[in-house]
Order: C-alpha cells, then structure tokens, then sequence
C-alpha cells in the first residue's frame, strides 16, 4: 500500500459516515423519529451483519482463509455498500416529503 493508502482510506470512510448521518437528518426531519427509525432498519441490519462477518473473517479471525476464493472482507464492501443504497433510498422518500 502507498504511504497514503491508510489516510485515503480512512477519509473514505469519514465522508461515508457523513452522508450517512446527513440522510439519517433528513430522514428524521422529513418523516419523523420513528418512521425514520423502521425506513432506516434494513440498512441497519445490513451493515451490522457484514461488520460481524468482516470482523470473523480478518487476519487471525475464525473464518480467516487466505487461500479461499471467498474473502470476507470483500463481503463486508458489499454489505456496506448496500446499505448506503438502502439509505439513500430512504434519503429519496425524505424528498418527496420534503418536497
């Protein structure tokens, strides 16, 4: 990895985390503290499943294959990517309210 890699990816995830809670606002606002809560509970559950399989599938973790064809940190991109689909899905309908 570049001697930058580590700072680039962690801005990464800051600049995720912020859109993620400027949507969960916006949903908040939009459609209230517990609509907000059920539109954003898929997401939610989402990503704490693939964290949980991100964290077994790590170096030395229980689940942990490097020679697998299966890596489960690549499990959890996928995880944490449809989650921030499934906000701003959420983030959509916050539109149309708004609006």
């Amino acid at each position: 990895m570049p001697s930058w890699g580590e700072a680039a990816h962690d801005v990464s995830i800051a600049g995720a985390v912020l859109v993620v809670l400027f949507e969960v606002l916006r949903a908040v606002r939009s459609l209230g503290p517990a609509a907000a809560l059920r539109a954003l509970l898929p997401a939610t559950l989402v990503v704490t499943v693939a964290a949980v399989v991100n964290a077994a599938g790590r170096t030395g973790g229980p689940w942990c294959d490097p020679d697998s064809i299966l890596q489960w940190h690549g499990v959890w991109h996928l995880g944490a990517a449809a989650a921030l689909v499934l906000v701003g899905r959420v983030g959509s309908r916050a539109d149309t309210t708004l609006g």
